[in-house]
């Protein structure tokens, strides 16, 4: 976690594009590090004979949060944004 965290925090600094291409890609191995974390931990737990239902269960998350993610980040990026508003 503290990969993913110093990573983003490093782009908070950015100058320019190619630091913050960097920093994305820091971030990105760190996310798909946490992916492959929980994969792995569920095979470790769950006995051989449920892992398919485990299996299913995490697909299905991972799956509804990759479509809803991006909805729900458009729709509050929309609705409280940082730039000022021009009330003319």
């Amino acid at each position: 976690m503290d990969w993913l965290i110093a990573a983003r925090a490093l782009g908070l600094w950015a100058s320019n594009e190619i630091e913050i291409y960097a920093q994305s890609s820091i971030a990105g191995i760190g996310g798909g590090g946490i992916v492959s974390a929980v994969w792995v931990l569920t095979a470790e737990i769950v006995e051989v004979k449920h892992r398919a239902k485990w299996s299913q269960a995490l697909s299905v998350t991972w799956s509804c949060s990759a479509i809803a993610g991006p909805l729900i980040g458009g729709l509050f990026s929309g609705w409280f944004s940082l730039h000022p508003k021009n009330d003319r």
